[in-house]
């Protein structure tokens, strides 16, 4: 079961099944009904307990991973998922209303909202959750914070931007950066306008409702952090707040590196949605969603495991060319699931079958042009559409 969910095909499930039968060489057939019913005693904490020992594997050997100044860096965000009709997924889940032309309510479709804990520098997703299509993204943030430490850094978008946020944030002794709206605080308002680059305060609340929650929470009253302003390539302004105090030690011309690092994990929802269509849903049950959102988190850190010895050699490879390589990710997830069942399903030589896959994985790398800045155009629904029917690469 394991293995056919790590598997997942756009394919009819039944073809899957008979192509399963085929290659565990079983001569009776197993039919969908059957299927279904032996998934029902699966658990999806299956996927997490899994996911666990991947993450303790990648960072046992401490110098083999990536860090900035030190720490490791992750980007936290929340991505709107839509989820197969059913009622029972729809009271779970929650329901997004959709307006047609005339804005009117036109009908409703379920959707969940996920929100992940992603490594950008090492492309690792160390904790995940898949909730109510109307959460509250800061609480679901919140329940990443038992996996980090004070040698972690996480970056957030402006939605984040809040003393309240910047509170959960310092209780759990967590550093950060975080882009602010001018809307957030006075002094970030102020510094859009002009004034030093930098700035060390101590921020406060005199609001009684955000006081008492604070004080009921046990979170911090006040808050000493560091605001930066930083110049994108467009010649506009953008002020970041951060714990990270010392100007000396973090400077505040690396501040703009540092949060551009945050695109990772945007990069990370575009893989799990265009190439292992993690909203194609194998199932109309609450388990069946849960079993594939987890699974699929699994698998795109089992590829950045296998994948690591294709990406030193293409890196080799790349110190004579103008532009970097990097392993193409519709070949290694097609790879991957192609090799599923010898992987995780047959006993026998692993090493032979990860040089198989590894040889696999350097076929038709993708080129890297770093500094590359592609304008973000709002895209109709008719665009959307047509990209999902005609130009989406299925993997699987």
């Amino acid at each position: 079961m394991v293995t056919l969910l790590l598997q997942k095909s756009i394919k009819s499930l039944q073809l899957v099944l008979n192509e399963f039968s085929i290659k565990i060489n079983d001569e009776t057939t197993i039919t969908s009904s059957a299927y279904s019913q032996a998934r029902q005693k699966l658990r999806h904490t299956a996927f997490i307990e899994l996911n666990e020992g991947v993450i303790s594997h990648f960072y046992a050997p401490q110098e083999n991973y990536q860090r900035l100044w030190g720490f490791r860096v992750f980007g936290i965000d929340g991505s709107k998922i839509r989820l197969p009709d059913s009622e029972d997924i729809r009271e779970h889940f929650g329901t997004i209303n959709v307006a047609n032309q005339t804005h009117e309510l036109d009908t409703k479709y379920a959707s969940a909202l996920a929100s992940v804990c992603y490594d950008v520098l090492n492309n690792i997703a160390i904790s995940s959750e898949i909730a109510h299509g109307k959460s509250y993204e800061v609480e679901l943030a919140k329940s990443h914070f038992p996996k980090l430490s004070k040698n972690d850094l996480v970056i957030f978008d402006r939605h984040y931007a809040s003393l309240y946020m910047i509170a959960n944030l310092a209780k759990a002794g967590i550093n950060f950066i975080i882009r602010c709206p001018k809307s957030s605080f006075v002094v970030a308002n102020r510094m859009f306008e002009g004034g030093p680059w930098s700035r060390e305060v101590v921020l406060e609340t005199k609001q009684s409702a955000l006081r008492k929650q604070l004080e009921e929470e046990g979170l911090p009253l006040e808050v000493r952090v560091r605001f930066v302003r930083v110049k994108l390539a467009t010649g506009e302004y953008e002020v970041l707040v951060t714990s990270l105090l010392d100007p000396g030690k973090y400077k505040r011309t690396e501040f703009k590196y540092a949060y551009g690092l945050r695109w990772g994990v945007e990069t990370f929802y575009g893989t799990i949605k265009g190439r292992l269509n993690v909203d194609h849903f194998t199932g109309k049950s609450v388990e069946s969603i849960k079993q594939d959102f987890y699974s699929t988190i699994f698998l795109s850190n089992i590829e950045t495991i296998f994948t690591s010895d294709a990406k030193e050699i293409l890196e080799e490879k790349a110190q004579d060319s103008i532009h970097d390589k990097s392993v193409n990710k519709a070949v290694s997830f097609n790879a991957i699931k192609n090799y599923a069942f010898e992987i995780f399903y047959e006993s026998g030589d692993l090493a032979e079958k990860m040089e198989k896959l590894t040889q696999l994985f350097l076929m038709n790398p993708i080129t890297v042009r770093k500094n590359r800045k592609v304008p973000r155009r709002p895209h109709s629904d008719a665009r959307s559409i047509y990209y999902q029917k005609q130009v989406k690469k299925a993997v699987f």
